[in-house]
């Protein structure tokens, strides 16, 4: 108990206890009947750094009024829910009489929000008494505290809520919006969230009254004097967003806080004539509700939204407000679309592109035609801005005239003066230089040109490379051979570009699959030790990915003395090292095992430190393992002067070796010359003793039993034991012609499911051999998958904890559901031809497919048997979620399969 209180202390403590651990120490004071020892504030705590890592992700911690800061420091595999713990504990707390703490009432509030988010779809009453719950925990926290966390998680659990909790939802944002709380950061994200989801569903006097709301705020914040601060420097580039988030402040956000936007004035100014109480037509409801939905979808990538189309107004001054609030809220929400679509990977149509050439167009025209005389008034930032906006999404359509048209308009509103007077007249030139430098390229010319049109308007040498440098990097993401040739030409017309810029465009050369340019960066003399040693880690790394499609092992050890020479030249070497002894170790697999102890003999006698007795070990086995036995008695002399104290269990790790694979000549020969304990030479001569010598012949064995299957299985089984593979394979490929499909299958899966049980060998690497020898049976041995081999695949993903997390895990399961399988809360797909639905609510992709390494899941057409596969893998699961600490998740599997066995699937019952 006393490591736990020692962990749960905010005092530095080295000390770490995994939620395993912390569980099971839990219940066994709790059988024992001491939990009474630990007081209300250290269950609280508890409950605290639980709920901080059910929401956190790992090397991202929350932070609140009511996380653990101990949760930064906690391991990788605790990052996952436990809202069921949580929920326990609270319970234990009830049971010793101890008072609920205003963290313990936040906590149980977001586990009964997760909860009632899983019963949404497949049980709407349960979700509703969950829903309860919350509110009886808000209600409870209300009183107490004023946290804005609190605020945040209740309207988002009644925005995801049943119609019929619309209007609560509404009513309680409302009173949050005249209360002192007012300015909190969590109202502008309840009401526009509101404004996007539930729109449709709220009444005309609910509209009017948060319209008046915010009216009212928007004509208090006019009557504030400002002070705008001057100076040149920005705590962040200015873009679209910077106007999308001055506007919300406008509507939102307190004088004092939002005079510190550089655009603050402009917003207000624009959103006084909007929603002032004084200023605005009384029967404009619903076109002052479209102005905030126009808002809303600026601020979210979100393309759902209902609401009319925004009528022209008849007062000048106040349409002149509605073209620019129109202006910046579409120009943000076309550029938050480009930017999910490039990050997802799709491209759009030529259709498409046209149909968003012609509304850019219409809203420059729009924008322009404004006369200065009743225009909001704007900034020299703001202008700036906008027109920025306009050529970025200028050159994304690839629409030539309107890039040339706004840059005919930036020269003729004088956007490229700059007065040295007045620093605050350069912020945001650099972001139009950057989107017009850009736009030009894309639009197709050619960077001479684009580069000299831009010094005609700007001699600013920081402008210029800031620029150069942006298109560098855009380019480098798509097409990084064209951003490598950018380099080339910019740095012939004297603006060089920055080193992080050159060194991003070799990193992207190398993660798009193109290693020929390695020798031009590791020799650049422009380019410093550390960036360098960035761009050969990049390049090394994949070639231990891919291998000879990469690179050739040949050039690789060639390169090996500059890379260690890089290595010396680096302050902190260690990452660059982590590399070069991970390549060392890839080259032994590559035959080129002669010329990397060459290298290590080398390196080790300049640097001695640089190779850890670790690194000695893996060698040793890499070489003994690729029968390079010679290689690994010189390694071992190597290895033995630099470590003594390791030298004997190097020794017996090469002498047990070359004992297994009868090296007799080198076994007595190193026998003589080396010094072992007598313990060790016992061990030695009782393995000897012990072992059994497998099956020698596999085609002795075949023309033994000739046509008995059972005898054939049987001995792919001895020898999938006896971990020889390579004889299992000369077996299966003798036997496959005279096979029958199913006896194929049931070899393979043998085999298969031998690689996961493979010792001394990670998970990662047990199902990279798995897939491999899979692609291998299917395209050579006609090897037909069936559900036991979708088990084998899955259960070898499934092992790699490091690559599939609890929330992958539950994304699979809820995909396997969708593929057929059941979960005893629906008809069977027999009965209605419709799957089950998915017990942890995922949602769905369009094509939904299963990737086990590179190898998509295959795909079975016959029965489902549950005994035979449909237990065998939910019990994986299981030990699955249990692994990664997704307790309710695994509680989850074990009930569906309890359901399906009262059911009487486990009478032989096929899906």
């Amino acid at each position: 108990m006393g490591k736990c209180r020692d962990l749960l202390s905010p005092q530095p403590n080295p000390l770490l206890l995994t939620v395993r651990d912390i569980r099971n120490r839990y219940h066994f004071w709790k059988t024992t009947h001491v939990l009474n020892k630990m007081s209300s504030t250290e269950l609280s705590s508890l409950i605290c750094l639980l709920g901080t890592l059910s929401i956190s992700e790992y090397g991202h911690p929350q932070t609140s009024s009511y996380t653990h800061p101990r949760a930064s420091q906690m391991q990788a595999s605790t990052f996952a829910p436990h809202w069921a713990f949580i929920e326990e504990i609270v319970g234990d707390k009830h049971r010793l009489r101890y008072s609920l703490l205003p963290s313990d009432h936040y906590w149980l509030m977001r586990a009964y929000l997760v909860q009632s988010r899983e019963h949404l779809q497949n049980d709407p009453s349960k979700a509703r008494q969950m829903l309860t719950k919350v509110e009886k925990q808000y209600f409870s926290l209300c009183a107490t505290t004023s946290d804005p966390d609190v605020y945040v998680s209740f309207f988002d659990a009644l925005a995801a809520s049943p119609p019929a909790l619309v209007h609560q939802f509404a009513t309680s944002l409302l009173k949050a919006l005249h209360t002192s709380r007012y300015g909190d950061e969590t109202n502008p994200d309840a009401f526009f969230h509101l404004v996007l989801r539930c729109g449709n569903q709220l009444s005309g006097a609910l509209k009017e009254e948060l319209l008046h709301a915010v009216g009212a705020h928007v004509a208090r914040t006019a009557k504030v004097p400002f002070s705008l601060a001057t100076g040149g420097s920005e705590l962040a580039p200015p873009d679209i967003d910077l106007l999308v988030a001055a506007l919300a402040s406008a509507l939102f956000s307190p004088g004092g806080a939002a005079a510190e936007q550089p655009a603050i004035r402009w917003s207000i100014a624009v959103a006084s004539r909007l929603f002032n109480p004084d200023s605005v037509i009384k029967t404009t409801i619903d076109v002052r509700w479209n102005y905030v939905l126009l808002l809303a979808l600026a601020r979210t990538r979100a393309t759902d939204g209902a609401g009319q189309v925004i009528p022209p107004a008849y007062d000048p001054v106040q349409q002149a407000a509605v073209v620019e609030w129109r202006t910046v809220c579409v120009l943000a929400a076309m550029e938050n679309l480009f930017r999910s679509t490039e990050s997802g990977g799709a491209s759009l149509g030529d259709d498409v592109v046209r149909g968003f050439s012609q509304v850019v167009r219409r809203v420059w025209r729009e924008w322009t035609t404004v006369h200065p005389s009743v225009a909001p008034p704007r900034t020299l930032l703001v202008t700036r801005i906008i027109c920025a906006s306009f050529l970025r999404l200028g050159g994304q359509l690839k629409d030539k005239a309107l890039v040339e048209v706004c840059r005919d308009f930036c020269v003729a509103a004088g956007l490229w003066s700059v007065r040295e007077t007045r620093p605050e007249t350069e912020t945001g030139l650099q972001l139009l230089a950057s989107e017009q430098l850009y736009a030009s390229l894309v639009c197709g010319t050619f960077f001479e040109r684009a580069l000299v049109d831009l010094m005609v308007y700007t001699n600013r040498m920081h402008v210029l490379r800031s620029a150069v440098d942006t298109a560098i990097v855009r380019y480098s993401r798509t097409d990084p051979e064209h951003a490598q040739e950018l380099v080339a030409w910019a740095r012939s017309r004297a603006v060089q570009p920055s080193d992080t810029v050159v060194a991003a465009v070799g990193v992207a050369l190398a993660k798009h699959g193109i290693s020929g340019f390695l020798d031009r960066y590791l020799n650049d003399a422009l380019l410093g030790p550390e960036l360098r040693a960035k761009v050969v880690s990049v390049h090394l790394q994949m070639y231990m990915r891919y291998g000879r499609r990469f690179l050739d092992p040949a050039d690789v050890v060639e390169r090996m003395k500059p890379f260690f020479v890089l290595a010396a030249q680096l302050q902190t070497p260690n990452p660059l090292l982590r590399r070069l002894r991970g390549v060392l170790l890839t080259l032994v697999q590559h035959q080129c095992a002669p010329k990397v102890v060459k290298i290590v003999e080398d390196v080790s006698g300049h640097h001695s430190l640089w190779f850890s007795a670790l690194f000695y070990t893996r060698i040793l086995r890499a070489l003994l393992e690729h029968r390079q036995f010679r290689l690994a008695q010189r390694t071992l002399s190597l290895c033995s002067s630099k470590h003594p104290e390791n030298a004997e269990r190097w020794t017996s790790l090469v002498l047990f070796k070359l004992h297994r694979v009868r090296a007799k000549r080198i076994v007595f020969r190193l026998m003589g010359h080396s010094r072992l304990s007598r313990n060790a030479l016992m061990a030695l001569v009782r393995s000897r003793a012990r072992r059994s010598d497998p099956i020698k012949a596999t085609s002795r064995t075949t023309s033994l039993w000739m046509e008995d299957t059972h005898s054939w299985r049987q001995t792919v089984h001895a020898l999938v034991l006896k971990g020889r593979f390579v004889a299992a394979k000369q077996l299966f490929s003798a036997v496959r012609d005279r096979a029958s499909p199913s006896i194929r299958t049931s070899i393979g899966n043998t085999i298969l499911h031998g690689y996961i049980l493979r010792r001394s060998v990670s998970n990662r690497r047990r199902a990279e051999m798995v897939v491999n020898t899979y692609r291998e049976f299917k395209e050579q041995y006609g090897f037909v998958p069936d559900h036991v081999t979708v088990n084998i695949l899955l259960k070898a993903q499934l092992r790699c904890t490091e690559d599939v997390d609890a929330l992958m895990a539950r994304q699979l399961f809820d995909v396997l559901i969708r593929r057929g399988y059941p979960t005893g809360s629906g008809a069977a797909m027999t009965d209605h031809g419709m799957p089950d639905p998915p017990p942890f609510g995922m949602q769905a992709s369009p094509v939904e497919t299963v990737i086990v390494g590179q190898l998509e899941l295959p795909k079975v057409g016959t029965p489902l048997q549950y005994k035979s596969h449909v237990r065998p893998l939910y019990k994986m699961f299981v030990t699955a979620f249990y692994q990664r600490g997704d307790v309710a998740a695994g509680r989850k599997v074990v009930g569906i399969m309890k359901a399906l066995e009262a059911q009487g699937w486990g009478s032989s019952r096929r899906v």
